[in-house]
């Protein structure tokens, strides 16, 4: 709020004629005190409870290496005077950046294996809220007798067609910079060899797995990471892993050709977009304060992603 009523004041400083349409007092500058004072007094929230936050937000705090000025939007000029842009508070999306924050600061991991954690459960709770009505049994939960490999986060089973679809869900904040793109790769690497740890349990002790899942020998068991937002780029790709977006898995499903032939879709990689068949390559050009930049765009060639 303190943020809002700064920028629209200066905005009509600047309407009534303000010197220099008012950038000199474009930032908020306060004593790290009075800031304090202030959030304490409007969230209710106790006082060192606040002084945590503002560590947490402050440019450079935490021992962050590559701070990010999204993430940490609160800068130090002095040992007790700070500085704060309204512009960056009021369009970033302060919500997702404190959460990618969390995941950087060693005392936030937990907080965001929680929210990872609750993610992961709505997701899993989606996709058996889209496939109901199309004959599946769906199963989650822990395997007997495979330690650290135990978990299996949903199964989706087709008695008809004696086929299994295992995922691991990946429930991630989409990457927003090349920082952010190499963290979810590293995730979305964890899920492709959690998948190779719990084939490689349901090959050697296949019982325990047969057992929860209610199948026999005859069924076959495919295997896949389903992320909600991203598949990781391409160096995190694994020919023996398909990772594949829910939303897309979701669209093939509901195409309703059976649980078997989405599993030989994923199993052949025929999801991934191929160059000049799904979509091309073009150039185009673009023209910034008198200068033009020669780049490329992406244009499709398919009418469905499925």
């Amino acid at each position: 709020m303190l943020s809002l009523i700064h920028f629209y004041a200066r905005m009509t400083a600047a309407g009534s004629g303000c010197y220099g349409l008012g950038i000199s007092r474009s930032l908020i500058m306060m004593e790290k005190d009075e800031l304090v004072r202030r959030v304490c007094r409007y969230s209710g929230i106790s006082e060192d409870v606040i002084v945590e936050i503002i560590e947490d937000l402050t440019f450079g705090g935490r021992n962050q290496i590559n701070p990010d000025p999204a993430q940490q939007p609160i800068v130090e000029l002095s040992p007790s005077i700070l500085a704060i842009s309204p512009n960056l508070l009021m369009h970033s999306s302060m919500e997702r950046n404190l959460v990618v924050l969390q995941n950087r600061i060693p005392d936030g991991r937990d907080v965001y294996s929680a929210l990872s954690n609750q993610k992961e459960g709505i997701s899993r709770q989606s996709i058996i809220e889209a496939l109901k009505d199309m004959g599946f049994r769906f199963w989650h939960g822990h395997i007997p007798g495979w330690n650290l490999a135990s978990e299996i986060d949903l199964a989706i089973i087709s008695d008809t067609e004696k086929r299994c679809l295992i995922l691991e869900l990946k429930s991630l904040i989409a990457p927003a910079d090349p920082g952010e793109i190499l963290d979810r790769a590293e995730d979305i690497r964890k899920g492709v060899n959690q998948i190779r740890d719990r084939r490689g349990k349901s090959e050697m002790v296949p019982a325990p797995m047969m057992s929860m899942l209610q199948t026999s020998p005859e069924y076959q068991i495919s295997w896949a990471v389903a992320s909600d937002t991203s598949i990781g780029p391409g160096f995190v790709q694994a020919e023996d892993v398909p990772i594949i977006k829910i939303n897309h898995l979701l669209a093939k499903l509901r195409q309703n050709l059976g649980l078997a032939d989405c599993c030989l879709w994923l199993e052949s990689q025929a999801y991934l977009p191929v160059e000049g068949i799904h979509y091309r390559e073009i150039e185009i050009e673009v023209e910034i304060a008198g200068w033009t930049l020669e780049w490329y765009a992406i244009t499709d060639l398919i009418d469905t992603f499925v």
